[in-house]
């Protein structure tokens, strides 16, 4: 009960701080500094109620009306672009706003591209490039649709205890290395992937090549999100080091842009450390994003940059509360990287 007065309470004073209009005066009053809004993926209206969906996914329609609600802002421009107006513009400048994607997932292409090139927008897209090309999904996305299967007791076969506790254990895929479960995992999906909702393995499956090439001649920007979709901190040095190294090049060979940023999988509290910002340091990187929610300027660390996730769930307000950076004292606290 406390818990749903809480959010009662904090969608009525967001409501207020919207409607009165004392919300977009704060935001207003953000010069020269980028807010960034996190999505992943897009799911038509019409799968929207399957319980495969991603909770990070958000329906067409949504989306539609957000990137609606954003253009009253001004076009969006990449992440990249906006940082160097931020450098080199007016410090007196409106606040810019910038939309990324994570993970590399067809319907960024399919679904998202339409929409943003109808508004005139420009983001910037993260891809794991391990995955381009190969017909798969993500690990997560993997688990979570042989897990519902588990539970309904329709994998036959044996499941070992790594493959046990990713169904049962929620979160247990983030808390160790991925190459912990990855073999495990391959077999299982070669063996149970033909009772698996085929619309879940079309909706959720990779971009291709050609694809990420599309993006960028649209103007996108492409950076990179690890060659495996990897938790850095749960990893060691040298596979770190190939992670980064190996997918940022991966796109450069492939797009043929330079300069290749970088998207921390997860990218909360813990996910990486100052050995992940060493190595983007190191290899010259020219910004990296975390999950971290607040204001981007001029002193903020350029390889912990901050962005805001949007969600299955968010309605129009929230997203204006993002936007605006109603919650920015309200979601997790953040753990310093060099602890």
């Amino acid at each position: 009960m406390p818990s749903l007065l809480g959010k009662l309470l904090r969608r009525t004073t967001d409501e207020v701080a919207i409607r009165t209009g004392w919300a977009q005066r704060c935001f207003a009053s953000q010069h020269n500094k980028i807010r960034v809004l996190t999505y992943h993926g897009l799911i038509p209206d019409a799968l929207a109620c399957r319980a495969w969906v991603p909770s990070h996914y958000v329906t067409v329609s949504r989306f539609e009306r957000q990137m609606a609600l954003l253009a009253r802002y001004g076009p969006i421009v990449p992440l990249g672009e906006a940082i160097e107006r931020m450098r080199n513009g007016d410090p007196a400048q409106p606040p810019m706003v910038c939309v990324t994607f994570d993970d590399g997932t067809a319907d960024n292409v399919e679904l998202a591209l339409p929409i943003l090139e109808r508004y005139g927008h420009r983001a910037t897209f993260f891809l794991t490039t391990g995955l381009i090309d190969r017909d798969e999904m993500l690990p997560n996305d993997t688990i979570r649709l042989l897990a519902n299967a588990y539970r309904q007791g329709r994998l036959n076969g044996d499941v070992n205890s790594i493959g046990k506790r990713l169904f049962t254990e929620p979160g247990f895929n983030k808390r160790v290395s991925a190459f912990t479960y990855r073999r495990e995992l391959e077999d299982l999906w070669k063996h149970y992937s033909h009772i698996v909702d085929p619309d879940a393995i079309r909706a959720l499956r990779m971009m291709n090549w050609d694809e990420a090439r599309t993006l960028y001649e649209a103007g996108m920007e492409i950076g990179a999100h690890t060659v495996n979709h990897v938790i850095l901190a749960h990893e060691d040095r040298p596979s770190r080091w190939c992670e980064i190294a190996d997918s940022i090049e991966r796109v450069r060979e492939e797009i043929g842009q330079e300069r290749v940023p970088f998207s921390y999988p997860n990218g909360e509290a813990g996910d990486y450390d100052f050995r992940d910002t060493d190595i983007m340091a190191s290899l010259e990187v020219p910004y990296a994003v975390t999950q971290r929610p607040g204001w981007n300027d001029r002193t903020t660390p350029i390889h912990e940059l901050r962005r805001s996730c949007i969600g299955l769930h968010c309605s129009d307000q929230t997203v204006l509360a993002h936007l605006f950076g109603l919650y920015d004292n309200k979601l997790e606290s953040y753990v310093k990287r060099s602890a």
